[in-house]
């Protein structure tokens, strides 16, 4: 194991100097074999006189320890940790299980990039962190469970990147939701995935991952805001990881949450879209259908047209008033709302006598008729899009 001794850092606080304690690799060490002799209660009291100590766990090699404290197990489960730096970096844990199950990580950075997981299960079920980011890259788990169903996290980052599991992964938050960015690009899964019951406030990156069995996303939601995007460059980034989550759960069979995924990425592009066309054509498909997630949005604005063009052909053509004649042409209107099929056609035909005579006024009268019919058809049309997407058809 090779050693480093850092007794003090120099740290900045409000423009005053102030000295922050480095527990070295070799005390870090010493003071975690007392605890595990004595219980986490040494430690934490170790904690509490020095709670803005960094500690440095960085080279050490676990699995030689196992065998000098006669263990299979190497637990930090409870233990607390200071605001400073927390540093695993290229850390061994050898075969077996490693628990940082309700483990209280301070606001500092928490550091495990490159450490190797031997074969065993890796708990970090229930583990709390403040503001500091918490990275994990280019890290090696072997074969068994990784449990990383953390529990209060604040707004750091965690970072998977580039790591290798060859086993089972389970992130879910269980309906907690996740503040923190969780980026995995570069990783590769040997074993299933699962994240369930999952609310993420920033899109999860899974770019240029490879997966080799099933990754499981039932109950996921996003609930991040698109609108807050401050540059393309953020819009074009989250677009594209916003494409690979589709593509992974289209994968994993999860037809609904495909479509919210697309229904964010349409957001996106309107934001991205130079042309007031596009993006009017964008807004009217969201207001009206929800991305073709909704049935009951483009019902009511059916609905509602075909009582609109009945005033407008009473107001213009008609001037009849009358409750019975009102209800003639709300008629007309939701038999024409469906002229595009012949037996509608010829219905619409038949009642083109209410109109009575109409001289010059026949050609509007056809005009308005024409664009009642295209309205009437675009909305049925969302109709059975949203039927199609709510049931597979």
């Amino acid at each position: 194991m090779q050693i480093h001794y850092k007794e003090i850092d120099i740290a900045m606080d409000d423009g005053k100097e102030i000295s922050v304690r480095t527990l070295s690799n070799l005390e870090a060490v010493n003071l975690w074999i007392k605890a595990c002799n004595q219980g986490k209660g040494h430690w934490n009291s170790w904690v509490e006189e020095n709670p803005s100590a960094n500690v440095d766990f960085s080279e050490v090699n676990f699995g030689l320890l196992r065998d000098r404290i006669n263990t299979e197990v190497i637990s930090f489960s409870g233990f607390s940790f200071p605001d400073g730096k927390i540093n695993f970096e290229n850390a061994k844990f050898g075969a077996g299980f490693v628990g940082f199950v309700r483990t209280r990580f301070g606001n500092g950075d928490v550091i495990f990039r490159g450490a190797e997981f031997g074969n065993g299960d890796v708990n970090f079920t229930g583990a709390e962190a403040g503001v500091g980011h918490m990275v994990f890259r280019r890290a090696l788990f072997g074969k068994g469970n990784c449990d990383f169903s953390f529990g209060k996290l604040g707004e750091g980052s965690v970072t998977f990147n580039d790591a290798v599991f060859d086993g089972d992964i389970d992130i879910s938050s269980y309906g907690k939701k996740w503040e923190r960015e969780f980026l995995f690009r570069g990783a590769t899964f040997s074993g299933p995935i699962n994240i369930v019951d999952t609310i993420f406030k920033i899109v999860p990156d899974f770019r240029l991952t490879e997966l080799k069995k099933h990754i499981s996303l039932n109950g996921i939601e996003l609930s991040f805001d698109p609108s807050k995007i401050k540059s393309k460059r953020e819009a074009r980034v989250t677009i594209s990881k916003i494409q690979r989550l589709k593509e992974l759960s289209e994968s994993a069979k999860n037809h609904d949450f495909s479509l919210r995924l697309h229904a964010f990425e349409m957001k996106i592009n309107r934001w991205l879209s130079d042309s007031p066309i596009s993006s009017f054509a964008d807004y009217f498909y969201w207001l009206t259908s929800n991305y073709g997630q909704s049935i009951s949005r483009p019902t009511i604005s059916w609905f509602i047209s075909n009582v609109t063009f009945s005033f407008l052909y009473v107001f213009f053509f008609t001037k009849d008033f009358g409750l019975s004649h009102s209800v003639k042409m709300l008629y007309f209107s939701f038999v024409n709302s469906f002229s595009v099929l012949p037996g509608s056609f010829k219905t619409r035909e038949k009642l083109m006598d209410v109109f009575g005579e109409l001289g010059d006024l026949v050609y509007p009268l056809y005009l308005i008729i024409v664009l009642h019919t295209v309205v009437s058809f675009t909305f049925i049309f969302l109709i059975g899009l949203g039927l199609r997407n709510r049931f597979r058809l």
